[in-house]
């Protein structure tokens, strides 16, 4: 519960620096904050074909 809590500080902050500090605009800074779960939904579909072929390792 507390990851959550400091993830979500963490975005909020990070939206407010991209609004008041660069000057984006609140669709501007959202599409950017938008970058990171996208590239995280791209290496679980990575990851999920991967692990097959190459195994889960020292983790299992």
């Amino acid at each position: 519960m507390l990851h959550h809590l400091a993830f979500n500080g963490t975005v909020f902050i990070n939206s407010l620096q991209l609004q008041q500090v660069r000057g984006l605009s609140p669709m501007q800074a959202g599409l950017r904050l938008l970058l990171a779960p996208a590239a995280l939904a791209l290496g679980r579909i990575a990851a999920g074909r991967l692990a097959p072929r190459l195994g889960c390792g020292p983790s299992c």
